[in-house]
Order: C-alpha cells, then structure tokens, then sequence
C-alpha cells in the first residue's frame, strides 16, 4: 500500500474511531436503573452519567454517542417490556445524566450539579409482546422497533468549556 493510501486510511479510520466507539458499548459498565411508575405506568429511570462521562472524555461527537445512547435506553426498554405487558399498559424509560465537572468544565467540581434528562422511550405494552429477533442492528442505525418512539428532552454536552 502506498504512503498516501495508508494516509487515506488512517485519516478515514480515525475520522469514525468515535462512531465505531459509540456504536460498541460493550467495554461500558451495565445501566443503572430504577424502575418505579407514575400515572401512566412503569417507569424506568437510568442514570447514564458513566456513559456520558466517557464520551465527552474520549471526544465521541454528540451525535454519535447521543445515537448510542438511544440505542441502550431501546434495548433496557425491549428486555422491560414483555415481562411488564401482562399487567401494564405503557413503559416509558427515561435517561439522564448529573453534570458533573467530568462533564462540563463550567461545574468545575466533583458536587452534585444537577441532572439532566436527555430522551425519554416510550411506548404501548400488550400482551404476548414479542420484538423482531433483528430489532438490534437496525436499532443502531436508527430505525426502532414498531410503537417505540423515541423522544430527545434535551442536548448532550459537546464540549468542555468554561
């Protein structure tokens, strides 16, 4: 391969090193969640703080962590959904994350700052509700499973100034 190639290459590969990161969760710790319920139904609150944390810390665009995000909040949503379908009626799983001097260097410290919800799934429950064995790659390209809807309640942070 000849040195301008391999420059192609290598600009290429790390033009997308943050969307292959994203896309793979794999090295991330599993969610934190509680589960609890209001007027509608269950409720399942994750605390994707450490996700967020890594992100901004390796540098991975918004986009693509916000897109591998929605894709984790999906998945927690379809492993919930057929065991609550029998007695409930609607999930909605809600994701945020603590600004923390990790996150935003405005906070400056390690103290409690605040939390910030950042999307919410949401969608009907029924009984004998089953999920495409495909759901997942094309839930990380975007395309949810049929009554998912996914809704973006705010913006991760894209950069750490003051």
């Amino acid at each position: 391969m000849s040195g301008r190639a391999l420059l192609y290459v290598l600009c290429f590969a790390s033009a997308f090193a943050g969307i292959a990161y994203a896309a793979d969760l794999s090295s991330f710790p599993p969610p934190r969640t509680i589960q609890s319920r209001d007027g509608a139904g269950p409720v399942i609150y994750w605390d994707a703080t450490a996700y967020v944390e890594r992100f901004v810390s390796l540098g991975t665009p918004a986009p693509e962590a916000l897109a591998a995000l929605k894709y984790e909040a999906v998945r927690l949503f379809v492993r919930q959904a057929p065991g609550l379908a029998r007695n409930e009626r609607y999930l909605r799983v809600v994701v945020s994350f603590a600004k923390t001097g990790a996150i935003s260097k405005r906070y400056q410290t390690k103290t409690f700052e605040g939390v910030e919800n950042l999307l919410a799934v949401e969608g009907a429950l029924h009984r004998g509700m089953r999920f495409d064995k495909g759901w997942g790659p094309a839930a990380r390209r975007g395309k949810f499973p049929k009554g998912i809807r996914v809704r973006l309640l705010s913006e991760l942070p894209s950069e750490q100034q003051p």
